[in-house]
């Protein structure tokens, strides 16, 4: 049951060792396709990895999606009894039991999706890392964590360049712990579609951590944060890290619009930042997002309420800020338009459209 609330909450290597295998998911959602990966992805505890594409209307059109799915980063919290993890691919089954693949960006039909028409690649999440991992953990004696994040993240990559080579719009998107794969890679994507019209939508992971807390560490994540950044390749223990990732990729491609969005009192956020011995979730958040707002190529949109990602949702569609809807924002900001940074106002509930 917590599990399965896990999953319901935070939904959100090189490929040439084995064939990429393809099964077209006719049996629900014929325009689906799961690609099982093989070489060295692999989730945290072994089991196979596979991704997420649906070739949409216009491939010209390319929106990368990171999921999300907890975290983990000790001998307690990793342990399978706790499940604060996703730690193996969602079967395709359950994702449409759970509606994430028919709601949100993600319901295709909808004529009001501002994303209906494009080709959309889920990048699945079942290591604990944030997408940005690349070591094997034994926690205890009993307990081996296959931190690979990174390394799936990467292969899924690799098979999207090679199969959408030519993408004219590129949005990269994640929700929750895939919010932090997002900005985690967005550089080396962006990289690879040069001539593309550049958006990031960071969805409920603006990265408020206590200086203590050890998990990217424990992850591999600064040696790959190297690879991807190498400006930051010196940088540790900062709680402001995140920051510096939107920092640094609003540098590398200044024409670019990188993007966050939030509710004012994440449930979600404000519980993992507990967990690290955080208190007062919601002024991290308003300090972190306050001081992006100097960069030029920076928008926030922060929500009322507690609910947890949008993106994956049907709240993408009723919900706004200073009465304008996300979805009415995302829709100008994916035309290339220019969009403010917005607030809510009275934050403590949701503004809804009517």
């Amino acid at each position: 049951m917590l599990r399965r609330l896990v999953i319901v909450i935070l939904s959100g290597a090189l490929l040439a060792l084995h064939p990429q295998q393809v099964r077209m998911l006719a049996e629900s959602a014929p325009e689906w396709e799961e690609i099982v990966t093989g070489g060295e992805t692999i989730c945290g505890r072994g089991a196979p990895y596979a991704f997420y594409v649906n070739r949409g209307r216009d491939q010209r059109k390319l929106h990368i999606h990171f999921i999300g799915g907890g975290a983990c980063w000790n001998g307690l919290n990793c342990q399978k009894s706790v499940d604060l993890f996703t730690d193996e691919v969602i079967p395709y089954e359950d994702i449409l039991h759970d509606m994430s693949l028919r709601q949100g960006v993600f319901d295709l039909e909808r004529p009001e999706n501002p994303l209906r028409d494009y080709a959309t690649v889920l990048i699945s999440y079942c290591t604990g890392d944030v997408h940005v991992g690349d070591r094997v953990v034994n926690y205890t004696p009993n307990l081996t964590i296959y931190h690979k994040g990174y390394v799936n993240a990467k292969a899924a990559l690799d098979w999207v360049y090679q199969n959408f080579p030519e993408a004219e719009k590129v949005l990269v998107s994640g929700c929750s712990a895939g919010s932090y794969g997002a900005i985690m890679h967005a550089n080396s994507i962006f990289s690879r579609y040069p001539q593309a019209m550049h958006r990031l939508i960071g969805d409920s992971g603006v990265g408020v951590i206590t200086p203590e807390w050890d998990g990217l560490e424990k992850w591999g994540f600064f040696e790959n944060l190297a690879k991807e950044l190498p400006e930051l390749a010196d940088v540790r223990g900062d709680p402001f890290i995140i920051n510096q990732l939107y920092v640094a990729n609003s540098k590398r491609h200044p024409e670019a619009i990188f993007t966050q969005f939030t509710t004012a009192a994440d449930r979600v956020q404000a519980f993992f930042y507990g967990l690290q011995g955080g208190r007062d979730w919601q002024a991290g958040m308003y300090t972190r997002l306050e001081a992006l707002e100097a960069l030029p190529n920076f928008r926030a949109f922060i929500s009322g309420g507690n609910a947890h990602c949008i993106l994956p949702y049907d709240r993408f569609y009723t919900y706004q800020a200073n009465g304008v809807p996300f979805r009415d924002w995302v829709a100008e900001l994916m035309e290339g338009r220019a969009v403010p940074t917005l607030k809510c106002k009275n934050c403590t509930i949701a503004e809804l459209t009517r």
